[in-house]
């Protein structure tokens, strides 16, 4: 783990100790656009049928992600990595996923800060579509670079 990563884990373990998961989670907290990168690069022997369904389907997220039955992804941007530089490290997609705060975030990938998303009781503190869709896709991807930031007004 890399020290920046290690800060920002280490920022979001703190900030879930001093507010708690409830409110780390909650739509209101910290508004403002946050973008989510992600990077994915599929195993070798993923076939390209195969590639670009799991592609085309980032994009019903935004339809089947809700919250309180809304969809609460405000923009889903995406496409094929097209760079010619020689700088992608072997990533073939690329995506952009918009929330109006760090909250929505938060809760989008919130199984990842609760100690066992399979409690019952853990479910209301990330979106568990989400979740599902996450585990169907790791097994294809090599590797994938998940990062975050709130765009600057």
């Amino acid at each position: 783990m890399s020290s920046e990563t290690s800060k920002a884990v280490e920022l979001a373990r703190a900030t879930i100790k001093n507010v708690g998961l409830e409110k780390f989670t909650a739509a209101d907290f910290l508004p403002g656009t946050v973008r989510r990168v992600v990077l994915w690069k599929f195993k070798k022997e993923i076939s390209e049928e195969v590639r670009i369904k799991t592609f085309n389907d980032v994009f019903d997220l935004k339809k089947v992600c809700l919250r309180d039955g809304a969809p609460y992804i405000q923009s889903i941007e995406a496409g094929a990595q097209v760079n010619g530089q020689g700088y992608d490290g072997g990533y073939e997609y690329v995506f952009v996923i918009s929330f109006k705060s760090q909250g929505d975030a938060n809760y989008y990938s919130g199984a990842s800060f609760v100690d066992d998303p399979t409690k019952e009781e853990n479910k209301k503190y990330f979106d568990f579509v989400h979740f599902g869709y996450v585990l169907s896709v790791l097994p294809l991807l090599e590797n994938v670079i998940v990062t975050e930031y709130v765009l600057e007004q």
